[in-house]
């Protein structure tokens, strides 16, 4: 378990801060400012690994417009290694009718009052 951790902070902070070189060098520096990554995983697929990049949802139509690229010149970073950027989400649960908050009742001081 704490391997699987430790590669999972060494591929985020590769996968972060090739992105930062990307936005100080190349022409996609006005639309990089503006996103951020959520995190990085690396997979193995058959043979071959995969570097899947996580985004927030609401920004994965941005990512798209600027993919070809990005794929381009972090594949060129991480040789022999796939990138895939795919949005994470979070999924809230139904809001119930009958289901409310336990409300304690209230105390009350046990002397007397007239």
């Amino acid at each position: 378990m704490l391997s699987s951790s430790r590669s999972y902070i060494r591929i985020c902070e590769l996968t972060f801060r090739a992105l930062v070189e990307l936005q100080a060098s190349s022409d996609i520096k006005a639309q990089l400012r503006e996103l951020y990554v959520v995190g990085a995983k690396e997979i193995e697929v058959g043979s071959r690994k995969v570097i899947i990049v996580l985004v927030p949802f609401p920004q994965l139509k941005p990512y798209q417009k600027i993919q070809l690229r990005l794929v381009r010149e972090l594949e060129k970073k991480f040789s022999g290694k796939h990138v895939v950027f795919i949005a994470k989400r979070k999924i809230l649960p139904k809001p119930k009718r009958g289901k409310k908050k336990k409300v304690q009742k209230q105390k009350r001081p046990r002397r007397f009052s007239s």
